[in-house]
């Protein structure tokens, strides 16, 4: 494995090639985890929490041991929730999070679809 593609990581968190990642990337329905549809006053809001073969840690660029490669985002809705993203070391950190988000958004009066 040569030096650039040391940045693309599998699920269990180890190294792979780029024609992985690619392969894994492609493969939408094997990325997704979970997803929540969720309506606030008409605004349609997907939470969605994915694997991604890319570590998204602050130590980007550089081989890690524990890469963040799960993530949970909110797609869509209102300004103040649109686009957040939380990148995760686990799956089930993650799971936890798309939790702790749903939850967060009935109480705050969005309903699940």
């Amino acid at each position: 494995m040569s030096d650039d593609t040391l940045l693309w990581y599998g699920r269990d968190g180890k190294p792979i090639d780029a024609e992985e990642a690619m392969r894994l990337l492609e493969d939408r329905e094997g990325r997704v985890v979970t997803e929540t549809e969720l309506d606030f006053m008409g605004w349609k809001i997907l939470v969605s929490t994915t694997f991604v073969p890319v570590d998204h840690s602050s130590t980007w660029g550089t081989l890690v041991e524990n890469p963040a490669v799960w993530m949970t985002e909110i797609i869509g809705g209102p300004e103040d929730l649109n686009g957040i993203t939380e990148y995760y070391r686990s799956k089930q950190e993650a799971i936890d999070s798309h939790l702790e988000v749903v939850a967060r958004a009935v109480a705050s009066g969005c309903s699940v679809v």
